[in-house]
């Protein structure tokens, strides 16, 4: 539904980590949510010089991976004693709705407006 200052409202995900049990399985919260991080958005995790050029790697799950929530069935953190701890156990999805963009000016939220006067007649 669209509204006349922030355009559509469009559907997200909140991601909500349970820290209790994240603390009971070893699991890191830093190390859970950088996983969860380069899965969809990507990282650059090194540069390496070979045959006299300089090579940037980056790494990112292929689209078809990364499309619904069911994606975090598919992610897998390290806790503390090196076993590998699904994500999605340690997180929960809830929808939001929400604008497309938000106005700012200086950090605050603002409110984008247009006023058309009126023209005086004589």
């Amino acid at each position: 539904m669209p509204t006349p200052c922030s355009g559509q409202i469009i559907l997200r995900w909140k991601l909500e980590v349970n820290e209790d049990k994240a603390k009971q399985l070893g699991v890191s919260i830093s190390n859970l949510l950088g996983t969860v991080q380069t899965y969809f958005s990507g990282d650059q995790s090194q540069n390496f010089s070979r045959f006299g050029k300089f090579y940037r790697v980056n790494i990112k799950a292929d689209g078809v991976f990364r499309m619904d929530e069911q994606a975090f069935n598919d992610i897998f953190v390290k806790n503390e004693k090196g076993d590998m701890v699904p994500v999605n156990t340690l997180i929960t999805l809830k929808k939001v709705y929400g604008p497309e963009s938000v106005q700012r000016y200086n950090l605050y939220n603002s409110l984008k407006y247009q006023r058309i006067s009126k023209t005086r007649r004589k």
